[in-house]
């Protein structure tokens, strides 16, 4: 595996994780009224979008 793919595939699983975080916090914002769905549905599309970026940058390098 070249170094370009190692790092994509690195920075792939960490915007996974945040993405993790961020559906765990979603979904426990149902009963936690510090939690505001809205902004944490912000940051679920936004990991998303990052993913499917990060992605696109891994099959460019393949």
């Amino acid at each position: 595996m070249q170094p370009a793919s190692r790092a994509g595939n690195s920075i792939a699983s960490s915007r996974a994780a945040w993405a993790s975080g961020w559906q765990t916090l979603r979904r426990l914002s149902a009963v936690d009224e510090r939690l505001d769905p809205a902004r944490l549905d912000t940051l679920l599309e936004r990991a998303r979008q990052q993913q499917e970026r990060i992605e696109e940058w891994r099959v460019r390098q393949a």
